[in-house]
């Protein structure tokens, strides 16, 4: 079984498609794993201490390093990417920018990072009118817009309103929550949105921490992990704390998607997939591209990893890849859907075709994706 190994306290953060993106400082070692995983060393001059940010669009990841102006007293954040064959190159730097003593945070938007006070009373978080301090560029320096869904929220002392805006389809749902943890206070609270529309939030107490499950329906969900100050949380709706020098995942709450059933026919042979029913179905993530994806694909495992990735090729065509990792098999490590769909008037998907491929253990075959068979 295939692990991501942390030492120390580096870091840990998800891409867009749920990717786990790790930073170790013994090693200097960043390391997006994927299958296959992509990985550099982070050079010296960015610091005893660089700091996962934030990752953006076109596998460009953000940290916070050194700054490059001794005199400076706020950190500055790097643009690197972590492509394939391109790992490492820093294609941005923005001066000064960052905090180094937490009265302040950088926050994602569609635009890029915002700053978002630790302390003060704003009700809303990110300010609807905040600066951009940080746009999201590609591997080529260009300025891009992200397509991943965001997250706002507006306290106040009893409670807290959580809203999760999406491209496709375009809207916002919207939870209340009453916090468990001293949010009012502290900056953005911890909130990552979920495949299946939903959301998943950590909100840390003197010695625990609540993690908050919001479901696309509007209902919620807590539980409180003990003696746990910190974790990273996970698209799938889990998170990932550290143990010893492993990192790993736990599922607090049952899966509550409504799912077809054994209806997807998978064609080893031929590599494809076929969903021959899933155009009777009537659920909500009909209408949303991930959400159909991680629906269809089947509840995961605890100890495997998601990842789902979304990309509009026309007006009504899309093809979603959903790549499922860490399987519990001593020869395969992870297999791949790529489902193409068609987006009617009404907003529902349909099933056009889809593609199978699998990747294998090391020293057990291929280690990327087709459709041999591992040994």
């Amino acid at each position: 079984m295939r692990a991501f190994l942390l030492n120390c306290t580096g870091g840990v953060i998800h891409d867009a498609d749920g990717t786990p993106i790790s930073y170790d400082p013994n090693s200097r070692e960043l390391v997006r794993h994927s299958t296959p995983p992509v990985g550099t060393q982070l050079p010296d001059d960015y610091g005893l201490w660089p700091w996962l940010y934030h990752a953006g669009p076109d596998d460009v990841v953000y940290l916070q390093v050194d700054p490059a102006v001794p005199a400076e007293l706020g950190a500055d954040i790097v643009a690197v990417t972590l492509a394939d064959g391109d790992a490492g190159r820093e294609i941005g730097r923005w001066a000064d920018v960052a905090n180094n003593v937490g009265d302040s945070e950088l926050v994602a938007t569609p635009d890029g990072l915002v700053n978002v006070n630790c302390c003060g009373p704003d009700a809303v978080r990110p300010a609807p009118d905040a600066e951009v301090l940080v746009p999201w560029i590609d591997r080529g320096g260009a300025t891009v817009t992200s397509a991943a869904p965001t997250i706002h929220v507006e306290l106040d002392v009893a409670s807290m309103m959580i809203a999760r805006t999406d491209a496709v389809p375009a809207g916002t749902r919207e939870w209340n929550v009453r916090p468990a943890g001293d949010w009012l206070g502290r900056g953005m609270p911890h909130i990552v949105p979920t495949f299946d529309g939903g959301f998943v939030a950590a909100a840390y107490g003197g010695v625990d921490t609540t993690i908050i499950r919001g479901w696309p329906n509007g209902d919620i969900e807590q539980v409180v992990i003990a003696d746990v100050l910190s974790v990273e949380l996970d698209r799938s709706g889990r998170f990932v704390l550290a143990d010893g020098e492993r990192l790993v995942r736990v599922e607090p709450f049952a899966d509550r998607t409504v799912r077809p059933g054994e209806q997807a026919v998978v064609d080893v042979d031929a590599g494809t997939v076929s969903l021959p029913e899933l155009d009777e179905i009537s659920a909500t993530w009909m209408t949303d591209a991930v959400a159909l994806g991680d629906a269809v694909r089947g509840p995961l495992a605890v100890h495997e990893q998601r990842t789902i990735a979304a990309e509009q090729l026309s007006e009504f065509d899309w093809r979603v890849t959903i790549t499922t990792s860490n399987l519990f098999d001593d020869s395969v490590f992870a297999d791949r859907w790529e489902l193409l769909l068609n987006r009617g008037d009404d907003g529902r998907f349909t099933f056009v075709s889809g593609q199978w491929a699998q990747a294998c253990q090391p020293n057990r075959g291929h280690q990327d994706f087709d459709r041999t068979v591992c040994v």
